[in-house]
């Protein structure tokens, strides 16, 4: 647990008085129900699933965060849980980095940070890298896309749709944070001053700039897809126009073989030279059909 007081580190096993001004970040789990807030969070931590979103309750206000990491697709959304009333500010979270940055930032700040600017703060650090993230999708979604260029790579199709549902974990998550820092500016309880208020604008700006990235990165990802989709039909009309190729090429000497079938008396089956003829005739049948299809560059 970080506890801090008065914008001081707080001793071990040290607890908030009436007048203390209380920022304690810890992690899931480690929750004391005799630190403010606790109660109130496993209330409703109990009530309601985990999804990002805000409440303003009587003399507190509540945010969850189901936070997903640009940088890391493999992972597991981590959740944290804000707490923020006339006490101080509260936040468990299940090992999230941001969390971890904040504790830095109090520590190495040489004034004292009030609960309210410790929530921004958390918001600022919480959303900080994700715009160097969102343009290293951009390049591996370009490097797809270059790769289609000549030839279709191995497992593309499974990268795409990898990709389409990485972008669609990312757009609810920004748009779930997007809408809760909407609500929180609503300021229901007035626990935000002014000052506070314009830094969280700020960073619901931020956040809506992020959502939109992501957005236009979806976009084109679908380019990517129908790009690919293209090469495949590509890659058809080629197969098909061998087949045809091969069709046309066959199809006069079934002309031939179906002529020389039937069951009647040829006055040429007498010939001699009858047999020799009709196979040099079928090779410049062959021949021919080759050489009109090169010349007009069906192959």
């Amino acid at each position: 647990m970080e506890l801090f007081l008065n914008g001081c580190r707080a001793d071990a096993g040290a607890r908030p008085t009436g007048q203390d001004r209380m920022i304690c970040i810890l992690k899931a789990g480690e929750e004391d129900e005799s630190l403010p807030g606790v109660q109130d969070l496993l209330a409703i931590r109990r009530r309601e699933g985990a999804a990002t979103r805000f409440e303003s309750h009587d003399g507190f206000d509540y945010f969850s965060v189901v936070a997903a990491d640009p940088a890391a697709p493999d992972a597991e959304p981590l959740r944290a849980e804000i707490w923020l009333g006339a006490a101080g500010l509260l936040l468990v979270h299940q090992g999230l980095p941001a969390a971890r940055r904040l504790v830095e930032e109090l520590e190495k700040t040489g004034e004292e940070v009030l609960p309210a600017k410790a929530l921004f703060l958390f918001f600022a650090q919480l959303t900080r890298p994700d715009a160097a993230a969102l343009e290293d999708i951009e390049e591996e979604i370009s490097a797809l896309e270059e790769a289609l260029a000549d030839q279709i790579p191995e497992g593309i199709s499974g990268q795409i749709g990898q990709m389409r549902r990485r972008l669609l974990v990312l757009k609810r998550y920004y748009e779930g944070l997007f809408d809760a820092l909407e609500d929180m500016e609503e300021n229901a309880n007035g626990l935000l001053d002014k000052k506070i208020l314009r830094l969280l604008h700020l960073q619901t700006n931020r956040t809506d700039r992020l959502r939109i990235a992501v957005m236009n990165l979806r976009d084109y990802v679908t380019q990517v897809r129908e790009a690919y989709q293209n090469q495949v039909d590509l890659s058809l009309n080629d197969t098909m126009k061998l087949f045809t190729v091969i069709t046309a090429v066959f199809l006069p000497l079934g002309l031939i073989t179906g002529w020389y079938g039937m069951n009647l008396a040829m006055p040429e089956f007498g010939w001699k030279y009858s047999y020799p003829v009709v196979i040099v005739l079928s090779v410049a049948v062959v021949v021919a059909c080759l050489w009109v299809f090169k010349r007009k560059k069906w192959f």
